[in-house]
């Protein structure tokens, strides 16, 4: 039983290690951070909802702060929906899953990323 597979994202959002830490939006009410942690070879994400303010202008963050990019796992999935398949209405109703185009990789790190695995937008913005 394979649970990574490939799959070539119809949408998906360029990310740009060189300029990492960097910050982005997809939507103008929620805004995303990107990290990378060199001794994991991980990336991490930060969701804030910019509907609450918190006097730095990004927002409340969501979850339990930095979330690692998991390949075939939405970000912040654990907390985006219940058992039931049900949203929560205080994240957004797109997903954000890495994804291989080669169904090769079992990890996203930084030489594959942009490479072979893509931050898919799964959902509508």
């Amino acid at each position: 039983m394979a649970r990574f597979y490939s799959k070539i994202p119809e949408k998906y959002i360029e990310i740009k290690k060189d300029n990492i830490p960097y910050e982005f939006t997809l939507d103008n009410i929620y805004y995303w951070e990107i990290r990378y942690n060199t001794y994991e070879d991980r990336f991490r994400f930060i969701l804030y909802d910019r509907s609450y303010d918190e006097n730095d202008g990004k927002g409340r963050v969501l979850g339990d702060g930095e979330e690692k990019a998991v390949l075939d796992f939405p970000l912040f999935f654990i907390f985006n929906s219940d058992s039931d398949g049900g949203r929560n209405d205080d994240y957004p109703s797109y997903d954000l899953i890495p994804r291989s185009i080669d169904g090769l990789e079992y990890e996203v790190n930084w030489d594959n990323l942009g490479e072979t695995i893509f931050i898919e937008v799964d959902g509508d913005i």
